[in-house]
């Protein structure tokens, strides 16, 4: 079975539209598969998609492309990343990079900006972040969970949110 058929047949039980489904079922790789993931952010972070037992599946083949369930370790400079299940990791990011940063489950990351960065992250579940924003660099932060533990030091906004929009 094609990987795309797999995870479709399961993001479909989660009210995937039929659009997604369709271009999900084409998909051999999982290169693309996570492309889809950070392109359709929204409906995977409210969806809880892709589960963490399905993850954990794939973790292996998924996180070359920075879907990272129980990673342990440092990221620097990535574009798009996601720490999912129990990780523990240290992301950075200096100079003019920008990041987009999801922490599920109950990730614990410690986050550190500097130069010009800016990078946005996403705080779900019961994930903990400690971020350090210093010289002119910004964070933002949107915690979609009373669970989750937010710590700041420098230009960081954090922003309470739902998926009710």
């Amino acid at each position: 079975m094609k990987i795309g058929k797999e995870i479709a047949l399961e993001a479909i039980k989660h009210g995937l539209c039929d659009k997604w489904y369709k271009r999900m079922l084409k998909i051999g790789d999982y290169r693309a598969l996570c492309e889809m993931f950070f392109e359709g952010d929204d409906w995977a972070m409210e969806n809880d998609f892709p589960r963490l037992e399905l993850a954990r599946r794939h973790k292996g083949a998924i996180k070359p492309y920075g879907l990272l369930v129980d990673y342990e370790g440092v990221i620097a400079n990535r574009r798009n990343i996601a720490f999912l299940g129990n990780s523990h990791a240290d992301f950075y990011a200096d100079g003019y990079n920008v990041a987009q940063l999801y922490a599920r489950h109950n990730s614990i990351v410690s986050i550190r900006t500097k130069g010009n960065a800016k990078v946005f992250i996403n705080v779900l579940d019961s994930a903990k972040v400690n971020i350090i924003a210093s010289e002119d660099s910004f964070v933002s932060v949107f915690k979609y969970s009373d669970s989750c533990e937010i710590e700041t030091v420098g230009n960081v906004s954090v922003t309470k949110t739902d998926f009710k929009g």
